[in-house]
């Protein structure tokens, strides 16, 4: 069954353990006063999901347990049949050769067939499990403070609750095998046997205890790691345009690693608290046994200890307290899935997605004309599409609307009345706050009615929200949206619409034309570009109604005359679909073309409505402003540069390729350890591997003396045990309290450099989702899965090759048989990890897509659920994860064959041992026969733990290589530096471009900059323009050593930048970036990253930027923040006051105002020209205001400049400035 069936069965048993049988459709506090579902309602369902299966394993479970108990009855009558208590005949040596194969060929093939059967069930639950995220995902309200859990959830929690639930499986079976090994006990050393089940309850009651304290501290450190991803996440996202902040930026996501690793030291002295409370009955049941029963026959005057008591009893502890310390250990393992299931089901009971719009029935459906007619003034043949009808009523009436985001948030739009008619273009203008953008939200059903109602004809909608979401597909796939749908693509429509969207130029320039891929959330497109195509994609879907947010704010003068010509023109595209368009923007042009205007006020309110007529002009000028220009992020780069990244990534090619205990790769990973620890690590495990099997020769000697010297013989014994306790305990203390905290820290912080100083190439190149894969999954590795198995490997090498040397020497003809086995498991091993590696590649490879999807989901939701995607949306990401899911378990399938083979060579072993002890009985003693056998069941549980946590560090290992792979071969921003510069680099802000050629790749071609030359005055106000493609980003991305230079230079203040340390200069140089990025944390930390500053200047940066009473009223420099907190035009005022607060005499504007109302602009130039006064400024303009204002104006062209001058003198006589500027 695919993961996609699963998954609606689980859902459907999770809805009737919430006691509905359908979603409910939750806002914020609709069941407030409800009680709260019990936190066992998922764990409940996933039972009743999978209850046959479950079912279906237990006979396999239990045969396992008998042939685990048939091992005591073997020992004891090979042992009897050695020492002469049994006649002696060559059919009982027979018969226990025979019993010995039976036995142990049973518990190996037992064991595969049950856990073959645990991971079938483990991979459907995860695939079901990421299903119902995913689903979730799709319904959560756009309000609900989900944080980004989702990411957390598929790659940390399920990865938790899959491994963690086949150890939970086992407590049923541990219960039956603690009473069986109790009951066969009783019959060596009589009431005795109750001593371990004392010794097992008070630990049980200690860890209990224990386990208590647990779960909140886990929950703490889980809460972390999310905040730390989440943050990675949005940093990584932004990674270009907070270049200029990636200091902070680092330094705050090491301060979160720190408070993460903080959380798990304090959950860890649990940990170690558990496991040293879990291993007590294991250690101490067979010293306290003894010590009882050797005072009781001293008392009782009986016999003490024989050799086949002794060493049967020993077997029968060791199967006895080591299922008991698992059940004692499974107590913290359920405070651990438990915590997680909690944070699903948080995450499941999140407020759900609330549509509270009425939809009108119409019988007005638009549909394409079959016939066309007319051709376009570019040849392209227009289709004819017409109404069925005339629509005489409104196609959207709102009525006395109050709106906000959540039930205890902020109303944001009150009392809205407003009718749209149908085929109408509707412009919305108001200053920036003033509830634009939720206005459109409402129509989409996405903000919360309070009061009112809202009717509109379909809930399928095209929209293009303010920022373009944008997906790592080919440019037609993304305009058609076939990463979303099934359907063909139409060619003679997608023609038409991007020749509307004047996208024909820029396709044909691409090598590739519209199969050239995006790249990750479209980073290889500028601002202009990502505007247009979201905009095609909406025309594309014919829908009836469309809404824009501000998307003209983004292209230049030109560019929007043409588009809105084609597109809303009386002969445009839009009204020959007679679709009904609402635009959010700031432009004139679009507001002259709309038959009604909106004008919001800054409470929230309609302060007019109407026609553009000259009654509203003076709301226009003021909630609107002139121009606009193509806008181009600092990130921008042409899509013909880049290529989306295909198949393996180089760092897993390398860990496919990498031998089996390749020693760099282990160097790599102790070097981040002090040597003092890692020679206590090897130590203690040295200490404990001796202490554990001395003390059975040692309980040789004892059974085997007269009696005379208990005391001495007790003593020595528990001694053993005590050791063993220390040093087990220290083994933990130094892992997990030094050496982890070491290793976590060091690794975080080179990944963290590496990507601080990565060129801006390997963040086009690179999938966002691979390189969050370093910072999440592989640094829950580091702490997680890596440490256990170097301990768990580490302890069982020393056991190993105790038990090999108890073997030597007490069946020496055994002792030459280990070489040959040793070959064996070596060259099995080999195989294995060969196939492993491969497996671990596919699957990583498969995850990828997975992560990167969900990512584009997170930021999409909205977009998704306006076109009425959620269906295509899903089958999707069922599509990825049903191929992610069969490497995930081959995987598991090759780890069950590794099982298996190592099981069948110990029955092999065990089959030899007892054949020579039974035809060379002259040659041991029963006392030594009893030593071999005991580490016989010793060995094979230590040979196949060793290999098997050998392979896992092996295979863990693969995160440490990819870690390491991604530090030594991620491409490096040059670092040649001659000039110690600080930051009063700029001390002047003089600027001079000195012949500078400049190209995104090494390919042969065009310069992307060509010949750039010109000089610019301290103090000047330049403005950079140009048409889409000109080179205007480049130029920026040069000065700030973005896109490196082929040949010329480029000089600040007269220091070529090219000497300077990268960091060094953006530090030195104030950006503010079109679009505004903010660190998720408080005010204070934004602002003042190193925490330099005093509060009076933070609060009177703030007050210049006109936001004082806002923040103040959000609790003041201390409340947290983020991108959605805040109004476009509030996080870009917020990071003007950011760049106040800065020392520098050169400012670089990019876009900064091309998307916010003339107040806020007004705002910035405000600043602008007082606190950046006597700095240079140089703007990529965006506005006709902002060009005429400034003092020079370089034009460009295919990235040359072809004109410098004044504006007065470029009005005068250059007729592209004149164009560009709508002067014409």
């Amino acid at each position: 069954m695919r993961s996609q069936g699963i998954g609606r069965k689980l859902e459907e048993l999770f809805r009737q353990g919430l006691g509905a049988s359908t979603p409910s459709i939750l806002n914020d506090d609709a069941n407030s006063s409800a009680p709260r579902p019990s936190l066992w309602t998922l764990p409940k369902a996933c039972f009743r999901c999978f209850w046959v299966d479950i079912a279906a394993m237990i006979p396999t479970r239990l045969a396992l347990v008998g042939f685990t108990y048939a091992q005591t009855f073997l020992f004891t009558r090979a042992i009897n049949y050695l020492s002469h208590q049994e006649r002696l005949e060559n059919n009982t040596g027979y018969g226990l050769i025979a019993a010995t194969f039976i036995i142990y060929v049973g518990i190996a093939v037992s064991t595969a067939l049950y856990q073959q059967q645990i991971t079938r069930i483990m991979t459907k639950l995860r695939g079901a499990l990421i299903t119902m995220i995913y689903d979730r995902m799709l319904v959560i309200s756009d309000g609900a403070k989900k944080d980004g859990a989702a990411l957390t959830l598929i790659s940390t929690d399920i990865d938790t609750i899959t491994r963690v639930l086949g150890e939970l499986n086992e407590s049923w079976a541990r219960i039956i095998e603690v009473a069986v090994g109790i009951g066969l006990l009783y019959r060596q050393v009589g009431a005795v046997c109750i001593v371990p089940v004392i010794l097992t309850l008070v630990a049980t009651q200690a860890q209990t205890w224990v386990s208590k304290r647990i779960g909140s501290r886990r929950k703490d450190w889980n809460a972390a790691t999310q905040k730390r991803v989440n943050t990675t996440a949005a940093v990584l996202g932004s990674i270009i345009r907070s270049r200029c902040l990636m200091t902070p930026a680092s330094g705050l996501l090491h301060s979160l690693r720190i408070s993460e690793l903080r959380m798990l030291a304090s959950l860890s002295h649990f940990i170690i608290g558990l496991n040293a409370i879990a291993v007590v009955p294991s250690v101490w049941a067979p010293v306290a046994t003894f010590v009882v029963y050797a005072i009781k026959a001293r008392i009782d005057g009986s016999v003490g200890l024989g050799i086949s008591q002794a060493f049967t009893s020993i077997a029968l502890l060791n199967l006895v307290t080591t299922p008991t310390a698992k059940l004692l250990a499974i107590m913290p393992l359920w405070a651990q899935c438990l915590g997680c299931f909690e944070r699903l089901q948080q995450y499941f009971e999140l407020p759900l997605y609330q549509d509270p719009r009425s939809l009108a029935t119409t019988s007005d459906i638009f549909e394409p004309n079959s016939n066309t007619e007319g051709n376009n003034e570019s040849g392209i043949e227009m289709i004819s599409l017409q109404a069925r009808g005339t629509q005489a009523t409104p196609l959207i009436i709102c009525s006395n609307m109050d709106v906000s985001l959540s039930t205890d948030g902020p109303i944001i739009l009150t009392d809205v009345n407003l009718e749209i008619k149908p085929g109408s273009v509707t412009a919305i203008i108001g200053p920036t706050g003033s509830g634009k953008t939720i206005l459109l939200k409402t129509l989409l059903g996405e903000a919360l009615i309070l009061r009112g109602k809202t009717t509109v004809p379909t809930k399928s909608i095209s929209y293009c929200s303010q920022t373009p979401w944008m997906v790592n597909t080919t440019i037609r796939g993304y305009i058609a949206g076939l990463n979303l749908g099934t359907m063909a693509v139409d060619d003679f429509w997608y023609n038409t619409v991007v020749h509307a969207c004047d996208l024909t130029r820029d396709i044909a320039s691409l090598s590739d034309r519209d199969n050239t891929q995006l790249g990750s959330k479209g980073v290889s497109l500028s601002g202009g570009q990502k505007a247009r195509l979201a905009l095609a994609r909406a025309v594309y879907a014919r829908k009836e109604l469309i809404l824009l947010d501000d998307v003209f704010s983004a292209l230049d003068v030109n560019t929007v005359e043409v588009i809105i010509r084609r597109l809303l023109g009386q002969n445009g595209l839009l009204p020959r679909l007679r679709s009904t368009v609402i635009i959010v923007t700031h432009s004139h042009k679009v507001i002259r073309m709309a038959e009604q205007v909106i004008v919001l006020s800054k409470d929230g309110r309609i302060a007019n409505q109407g026609r553009p007529n000259l009654s509203l002009e003076l709301e226009l000028q003021s909630s609107a402003a002139d121009g606009s220009s193509e806008r181009t992020n600092t990130d921008a780069v042409q899509v013909a540069k880049i290529q989306a990244p295909k198949g393996p990534s180089t760092e897993d090619k390398e860990d496919l390729a990498r031998k089996t205990g390749e020693w760099r790769i282990y160097k790599f990973y102790f070097r981040n350890f002090q040597k003092k620890y890692l020679a206590m690590f090897i130590a203690c495990s040295m200490g404990a591997a001796f202490s554990s099997r001395f003390s059975q020769v040692w309980l040789k000697w004892w059974t085997t003396d007269d009696g005379s010297n208990i005391g001495f013989y007790l003593a020595i014994y528990a001694f053993l045990a005590l050791a063993q306790t220390c040093f087990s305990n220290l083994n933990m203390w130094v892992v997990f309290l030094k050496m982890i905290p070491d290793s976590a820290i060091s690794m975080h912080q080179t990944l963290l450099a590496t990507v601080a100083g990565a060129a801006s190439s390997v963040f086009y190149q690179t999938e966002s989702g691979a390189i969050l894969n370093r910072f999440a999954q592989d640094m829950y590795l580091v702490v997680g899965t890596l440490p256990t198995s170097l301990i768990a490997s580490g302890n069982t090498l020393c056991e190993t090759i105790a038990s090999l040397a108890m073997i030597s020497t007490g069946a020496s003809y055994m002792g030459i048989t280990i070489p040959f086995v040793i070959l064996v498991i070596y060259l099995i091993q080999k195989v294995y990890l060969q196939t492993s590696r491969q497996l671990r590649l596919l699957e990583i490879e498969a995850r990828g897509p997975i992560y990167s999807h969900f990512l584009e989901t997170i930021e999409g939701v909205v977009s998704i659920r306006a076109f009425a995607w959620e269906e295509e949306a899903k089958e999707t990401d069922n599509r990825l994860l049903d191929i992610a899911q069969s490497p995930y378990y081959l995987l598991s399938c090759i780890q069950r064959w590794l099982k298996l083979v190592l099981d069948l060579i110990v029955a092999a072993l065990a089959v030899l041992v007892v054949a020579l002890a039974v035809s060379q009985r002259g040659t041991t003693s029963a006392g030594l026969l009893g030593v071999a056998l005991t580490n016989i069941l010793g060995f094979s549980q230590s040979l196949t733990r060793l290999v098997t946590e050998w392979t896992t560090l092996e295979t863990s290992l693969g995160a440490i290589a990819r870690i390491r792979s991604f530090a030594t071969t991620t491409k490096q921003e040059s670092s040649t530096v001659t000039h110690e510069a600080t930051q009063d680099l700029v001390t002047r802000g003089a600027v001079v471009f000195s012949g500078a050629f400049a190209k995104y790749t090494s390919d042969l071609g065009a310069y992307d900059l060509n010949n750039v030359s010109f000089k610019i005055a301290p103090g000047t106000k330049v403005a950079i323009c140009g048409r889409t493609g000109s080179g205007k980003s480049s130029l920026m991305l040069a000065l700030f050593r973005l896109l490196p230079l082929r040949h010329g230079n480029i000089f600040v203040d007269g220091t070529d930048i090219k000497d300077v340390n990268p960091g060094v200069l953006r530090r030195s140089i104030i950006a503010i970036p079109q679009h505004p990025f903010l660190l998720p944390g408080t005010v204070r930390e934004n602002l003042d990253p190193e925490n330099e500053l005093s509060d009076a200047h933070l609060l009177a940066a703030i007050d210049k930027v006109h936001l004082l009473e806002l923040i103040n009223s959000r609790g003041g420099l201390d409340t947290d923040i983020d991108q959605q907190s805040l109004s476009q035009g509030q996080a870009q005022l917020l990071c003007l006051a950011r760049a106040v607060l800065r020392k520098s005499r050169l400012v670089v504007l990019d876009e900064a105002t091309s998307s916010l109302d003339a107040e806020t602009d007004a705002v910035i130039r405000e600043v602008l020209n007082t606190s950046f006064k006597d700095c240079t400024i140089i703007s990529i303009a965006h506005r006709t205001a902002t060009i005429l204002e400034s003092e020079i104006v370089i034009m460009m062209d295919a990235g040359s400049v072809t004109a410098i001058a004044t504006p007065d003198e470029l009005r005068a006589s250059n007729a592209q400035f004149k164009e560009l500027c709508g002067l014409v």
